[in-house]
């Protein structure tokens, strides 16, 4: 008789009370899952903003920023709320009626206590959670960035390498961004450069222009969209552990992996953008060890399209192009090649 009345008051604990339980349960599981799809596919839209602006990036984070933050007061003003204190009348009205829960609304109630778990997890929403207060603290920064990246002092490992004709002025008072300023900080180390183009058979001012154009010269270089790629030629994780160069993390991306960006960002940061200390945690921005493994890698491409413009295109998007002469990349590192052989007589005897 005990065991009856234990059974019977579950069941009727089960049939009774449900409702008061979905009375709230519901319009927050609502409210918290369209808000996290909100936030979702709005990290989705700071990426893309990231990606495709340089020069006006933080102005442009700062509007996307602000358009999220619209989209979700409007979203929960006109929507999200509006829809979950319906949900939430309806089950006030289940108990004014004294209506018990059925076998349905306990499946929806398990397959929301299951979907939120493997949502977080799938999605990897702690880690959108990490890219915002990642993204926001960008914005903070996006106006200081030239003075983040200005590497024009040569640490003493690496003043062997800088021409003796090349005064140190020219490469701290000219701009990274014009041919010139990138033109003279490449010619920093042009004894390594033009002798990996000489041991892979290559055209001269090839691997100078790709330099240029990737990073213009500048070993502490991170990609400015945050991207992951890093140093002097901007290798991606994947493709430098490839060609055997230690890595910082445990990336393996050939393409765009803003995790790895972030996590680079905040090491190059924490380090002080000491060359020395980056360098033996990441060798992608060691300039000797670098050098040897772009030039292995346009070998390799050159050895796979039998052409240097493909080659130059398969660097830069993984396959060539179909007229990569056309590619504003391949024009810009071959007009930056003629650029720096032009004037690499003035510097280099």
């Amino acid at each position: 008789m005990g065991l009856e009345n234990l059974v019977r008051s579950v069941r009727n604990y089960k049939g009774k009370n449900k409702p008061y339980f979905d009375l709230v349960a519901d319009p927050i599981a609502f409210v918290a899952g369209a808000n996290a799809a909100v936030l979702y596919y709005g990290n989705k839209a700071l990426s893309y903003v990231n990606d495709n602006t340089d020069e006006n990036r933080g102005l442009a984070m700062m509007g996307a920023y602000a358009a999220l933050g619209v989209a979700l007061y409007g979203l929960n003003k006109l929507g999200v709320i509006p829809i979950a204190k319906k949900l939430g009348k309806r089950q006030f009205n289940k108990i004014n009626r004294r209506q018990k829960a059925n076998a349905l609304s306990w499946v929806k109630t398990a397959s929301i206590a299951l979907a939120f778990p493997i949502l977080y997890h799938t999605s990897d929403f702690k880690g959108t959670l990490r890219d915002f207060n990642y993204d926001g603290r960008r914005v903070v920064h996006a106006f200081e960035r030239d003075k983040e990246v200005a590497y024009y002092e040569v640490p003493k490992t690496l003043q062997s390498l800088v021409p003796r004709n090349l005064d140190p002025d020219l490469v701290k008072n000219s701009d990274k961004n014009s041919a010139e300023g990138r033109f003279y900080r490449t010619l920093r180390w042009d004894s390594i450069i033009t002798d990996t183009e000489e041991k892979y058979d290559m055209p001269p001012g090839l691997m100078a222009g790709l330099a240029m154009r990737e990073s213009s010269g500048d070993p502490l270089q991170l990609n400015r969209g945050g991207d992951g790629g890093v140093g002097l030629w901007q290798f991606q994780p994947g493709t430098a552990k490839h060609y055997r160069l230690r890595i910082y993390g445990n990336s393996d991306a050939m393409g765009r992996d803003r995790r790895h960006g972030r996590d680079m960002r905040e090491l190059f940061i924490e380090s002080g953008w000491d060359y020395d200390t980056i360098a033996r945690l990441d060798e992608r921005v060691d300039v000797r060890k670098s050098t040897e493994a772009a030039g292995k890698f346009l070998s390799d491409l050159h050895r796979q399209h039998s052409d240097w413009n493909k080659a130059l295109s398969a660097y830069n998007r993984g396959k060539p192009a179909r007229h990569p002469e056309r590619t504003e990349h391949v024009r810009k590192s071959r007009q930056y090649g003629n650029y720096y052989i032009e004037h690499r007589g003035e510097f280099v005897n």
